[in-house]
């Protein structure tokens, strides 16, 4: 994140709160950078990967999409990743779901879960790269568009 701050401005952090709280995970949120340089909503059409991811779960954007943050992923997700990284736990909810663990041994969900169950990280996410396999890191985005073919 602090590498958009050099794109884009000085900015703070902002903590999205999930719908649930993930048991195991520090905290139920995820850091996003919020830039009050766009203090109106904005054409977010040329904005792509987690700047795009920010500003549109924050609000900033002109078009309205589906922020993808404020889901736990399913616990069926993240097959890519190895079995030792990944660990099952609920929401309070009671939402079965997979954090990842981090090099420093906590654990985090700051992933996105593609169709065909592979976890990306959320900076790949909108950046008209199909990095799931099965293109549904691009599926929801508002700042794309799809041929017909």
């Amino acid at each position: 994140l602090e590498s958009l701050q050099t794109v884009i401005g000085p900015c703070e952090m902002f903590h999205l709160k999930t719908q649930d709280k993930i048991i195991g995970v520090e905290k139920s949120s995820k850091k996003i950078m919020f830039n009050r340089y766009f203090a109106d909503r904005v054409d977010c059409n040329d904005i792509f990967g987690e700047l795009y991811i920010n500003m549109m779960c924050t609000g900033q954007c002109q078009h309205s999409a589906q922020c993808i943050l404020v889901n736990p992923v399913p616990h069926t997700s993240c097959i890519n990743y190895p079995a030792e990284k990944r660990a099952m736990t609920i929401t309070s909810s009671g939402f079965l779901t997979v954090v990842l663990q981090k090099s420093d041994g906590t654990f985090h969900q700051n992933i996105f879960s593609c169709k065909n169950r592979n976890c990306i990280d959320l900076h790949r996410v909108c950046d008209l790269v199909d990095d799931c396999g099965d293109a549904s890191d691009e599926d929801w985005c508002g700042n794309n568009f799809k041929c017909d073919s």
